[in-house]
Parts: structure tokens; C-alpha cells; sequence
């Protein structure tokens, strides 16, 4: 038997990892030796957390120990943070609620989730050597391998977009949405349909739904077969000013169809029976943010606030509309990212179940994603957001992380920018 193994077949680790999260503020411990301890220790894991000749059960559990220790980094540095604005005599509760703030929280959560999925990942290896999952654990090796806070092999990415697929997607959204504005020679002014105004086209960003950078067989794993072919497409993508696209990357806010927060059968069967099916903004964050009464774009008056609720404005002449598989695929990432921010877990999924901001079932994504989600978050009554399955939920048998993982690298990517660390751009896509 593996010294890794106990008798039931689990892992009985020779780490035990720290639940920083627990653990209560003690003035009198020395955070400052702690942290460089966890830093060789980060430093010394990165080292053994390297595959060999393939991805063996050894790699995936260093790798959980690679993500506890990034864990406890995010852990004291917080710590540390708070207890110099004490000495400095300032007010704590005030940077506590600030980005930087989010940002260690969120750092902690979602390396203690990559640690579970690392250790998950060995333990099917040792599961007598099971058939591989195929495609979708090709797919998930290599969001792991190619992300930057991953192994950084950036060879296994997708790379960067040719420039001509940006100028055909950019040149698809401006016909297919009719936004160029009519009797302008220089076709410099377009419409932007969140907004509802007209924008200078150097404003606006031709922003993917799904992105180029997370990679075609991901796509067609998470979308089902064909659904490579939408990448450039129109359907998978809006024109936006681009503040706004960078809310909406942030999660400052979701696209859902237009409906109530609560609608009938009749109203649902009767949005699904529509063409154009139309679609309205939802604010995410909290009441009290900050930026909610800021004007968008002067001269126009429309604060963030203001587009609560507000309808998504496309061109009278204009029946095409993205499709809704790429809207709730954004829909389900932001309802997992916001949760990594919050205490207890799960409490943006009750929200959304009491209101059900999007109440139209229908053959988004792939059934064991969705229910791996769902689990991650810890939320109850998962049929919600199942609705949106491929597959009919009966033929959902087990969960798969990898949209999980694929929301992880994404997260991270913020959560250091947020607290000004370092960091390398996966792709420029979006």
C-alpha cells in the first residue's frame, strides 16, 4: 500500500493542510517570521510540483500542498495588512471593506479550492486505474499546465488571436448588430446597446462572451459539439464601451433575459417562443458600492445604478442577438466568482434562487460542470441552474471541475492585480 494511501482508498496526507481561515487574530504572533517560513515553503513546493514524464498522483499532491501554502501566503499577508494600520492608528474596519481587502479573502478561498481539486485529481489516479475521462481531462490538464498560475507552460495555450480573426470578429459584431451609425463617411460612430447611446468606435471593445484564450476544445466541451464555430462569431460577443466591458469582465454586473425575478410558466414559455428573445442588465455587486452613482460616460447622464434592470437597447432594425448559452455560461462564472468572496459560502447563490435572475431553462452548457459548480458553492436545490444542462439532469451522474478551474485561473488573475502583485497576461483577448 502507497505510503499516500490508507485502506479505504483516500488519501491520508503527509501534509496537513492549515485552515487559515479559522484561525482567530493573536496580536502576539510573529506574522512577519510566519510569512517568510510560508515563502521558502512556496518556494521549496515549486520546486517538486513539476510533471515528470506524465501527471502522476505525486504532482497533483504537491500541487495541493503548492495551493495550501498560497493559501496561508494570502492568510498572513492580510494579517499583516491589518495589523500595521493598527499600529498606524487607522481605521481597520474601513480597508476591510475595500478591494484590497476582497482580494486577500478571495486569494485564500480559491487556492483552498484548487487544493481540493488537486487532491481530487490524485485520487482518481489511484482510483485501480480507472478509464481516463477523456477529452475533458485532456482539456482540464491543460488549463492547469498553460495558465500562468499554473505551471506556466505557455506552449500548451491557445496564444495569442491572429490579427485578422480580431478584425472579421469586430467587423461581424458591427454588421450583424447594425451599430454603425447611418450617413457617417468615416463610420466612426456606433451604437452600444448597454449604454443605449451612440459612442466614438475607438471607445468600444469588441469583447468575447467566451473567450479565445480558454481554448476551443474547451469550448466544445463545456458548449457541446459545433459550437467551435462560434468563437468569431457575433453570437459569442458584444460591442461595448469599454468601461462598460471591463464591468462586466469584473462582474459588476450579468445579462439575463428579460423577464421578472420570479416569472410564470406562461411568461417563460412565451420569452422562449420569442424572436428576438431580449435580455436586460443586472447589477451584481452590492447596494453600497461605490462606483453604483458614478455617471458612465459624460455627457450622458446614466449612472452604473441606472442600468439595473434597464433592457439591453439593440437597433430597431436589428433581430440579432448573442446566444444565450454564452450569456449563462457568464451568468454561472459570476455567480461562482462572487461567492469566493463571501462568508459563510453560498450566500449570492440563495440570492439568486429567491429572485432567479434567470428563469428560462434550456441546452446551455454541460450537465456535470454545471452540478460541480453548484456543489463548489455548497448551495441547496443545484436543479436550478441544472436547467441549463445539455443533457436532461437524469443523465448527470457525476461532476466535473473544469469550468471550476477554468473560473480559479481567472480569479486569480484579478485577485493579484487587485493587490498589485506581479503578474503575467495569459492572453489579450477581451
Amino acid at each position: 500500500m502507497s505510503n499516500q494511501q490508507n485502506n479505504t482508498g483516500n488519501f491520508d496526507l503527509a501534509f496537513r493542510p492549515k485552515s487559515p481561515q479559522k484561525r482567530p487574530y493573536d496580536p502576539d504572533v510573529d506574522l512577519y517570521k510566519q510569512d517568510r517560513e510560508n515563502a521558502q515553503r512556496i518556494k521549496t513546493l515549486k520546486k517538486h510540483t513539476k510533471p515528470k514524464s506524465t501527471f502522476t498522483e505525486d504532482f497533483w499532491l504537491n500541487s495541493a500542498k503548492l495551493a495550501n501554502a498560497n493559501a496561508e501566503k494570502a492568510y498572513l499577508q492580510k494579517s499583516i495588512k491589518l495589523r500595521e494600520l493598527e499600529a498606524a492608528g487607522e481605521d481597520t474596519n474601513e480597508w476591510l471593506n475595500s478591494p484590497e481587502a476582497s482580494a486577500y479573502t478571495e486569494s485564500q478561498k480559491i487556492f483552498q479550492i484548487e487544493e481540493k481539486i488537486c487532491k481530487q485529481q490524485a485520487q482518481s489516479l489511484l482510483d485501480i486505474k480507472k478509464e481516463p475521462r477523456g477529452k475533458s481531462r485532456r482539456v482540464f490538464l491543460a488549463l492547469f499546465t498553460s495558465s500562468t498560475k499554473g505551471l506556466k507552460i505557455k506552449e500548451t495555450g491557445e496564444g495569442k488571436r491572429d490579427d485578422n480573426d480580431r478584425t472579421k470578429f469586430r467587423k461581424d459584431l458591427l454588421l450583424r448588430y447594425n451599430l454603425e451609425k447611418p450617413n457617417t463617411p468615416k463610420k466612426n460612430i456606433i451604437w452600444d446597446v448597454i449604454l443605449g447611446d451612440w459612442i466614438q468606435a475607438s471607445e468600444a471593445t469588441a469583447a468575447h462572451l467566451f473567450a479565445y484564450s480558454h481554448g476551443l476544445d474547451l469550448m466544445e466541451e463545456i458548449f457541446g459539439e459545433n459550437s467551435q464555430q462560434d468563437m468569431f462569431k457575433a453570437c459569442n460577443g458584444l460591442m461595448l464601451y469599454s468601461p462598460i466591458e471591463r464591468k462586466m469582465d469584473a462582474g459588476f454586473f450579468i445579462i439575463v433575459p428579460d423577464l421578472e425575478d420570479n416569472p410564470t410558466q406562461a411568461q417563460v414559455q412565451q420569452w422562449n417562443a420569442t424572436e428576438p428573445k431580449e435580455f436586460k442588465i443586472r447589477i451584481l455587486v452590492d447596494d453600497t458600492h461605490p462606483d453604483l452613482d458614478c455617471t458612465i460616460r459624460t455627457p450622458n447622464t446614466t449612472t452604473w445604478r441606472d442600468l439595473n434592470g434597464k433592457r439591453l437597447e439593440f437597433p430597431k432594425n436589428c433581430n440579432y442577438r448573442p446566444k444565450a448559452r454564452y450569456l449563462y455560461y457568464i451568468y454561472c462564472n459570476q455567480i461562482l466568482r462572487r461567492s469566493f468572496d463571501e462568508t459563510p459560502r453560498g450566500q449570492t447563490l440563495k440570492k439568486e434562487l429567491n429572485k432567479v435572475y434567470w428563469g428560462t431553462p434550456g441546452r446551455y452548457m454541460a450537465g456535470a460542470m454545471l452540478k460541480a459548480l453548484v456543489e463548489e458553492i455548497g448551495g441547496q436545490g443545484w436543479e436550478c441552474l441544472i436547467q441549463g444542462a445539455i443533457e436532461h439532469p437524469k443523465d448527470i451522474s457525476q461532476s466535473d471541475p473544469t469550468l471550476i478551474q477554468l473560473e480559479l485561473i481567472n480569479a486569480k488573475k484579478k485577485a493579484n492585480e487587485q493587490q498589485g502583485e506581479d503578474s503575467e497576461s495569459e492572453s489579450d483577448d477581451d
